[in-house]
């Protein structure tokens, strides 16, 4: 259940580009809904908690347990979804508060542009 996406700022020029691990630009493009729900099946648990439902019904036939786990692991994976949008943007919000306050800051002295890029990592 994690996300994880660099933020790359470069000091000069003052752009924003979001990559994912493997350094593709996400380009300010969202994912569906239904896929970042489904990424949520990456995590361990829930392919634990699905083997489980799996191995009740094989073993004791009963689908009640086996309901109650699959939900278990639907309501995990909204929480999931739910607190990766939550961080997200509050860590954009963030980052243009902080952008406003460089870009303000920028304004008086622009020695401190000509630097190295700064890199963020968001989980």
């Amino acid at each position: 259940m994690t996300l994880h996406n660099s933020l790359v700022t470069a000091r000069s020029s003052g752009s924003v580009t979001a990559r994912s691990p493997g350094g593709t630009a996400r380009n300010g493009k969202s994912e569906p809904g239904w896929q970042a729900f489904l990424r949520q099946y990456n995590d361990f648990l829930q392919l634990v908690l699905l083997a489980a439902a799996a191995a009740n019904v094989i073993v004791t036939g009963d689908w009640s347990t086996t309901l109650i786990i699959l939900a278990a692991t639907v309501f995990n994976a909204l929480m999931g979804v739910r607190q990766e949008s939550k961080f997200e943007e509050d860590t954009l919000a963030a980052l243009g508060k902080a952008m406003t306050s460089a870009s303000e800051a920028g304004a008086v002295g622009r020695a401190e542009a000509e630097g190295p890029e700064i890199e963020v990592w968001m989980r």
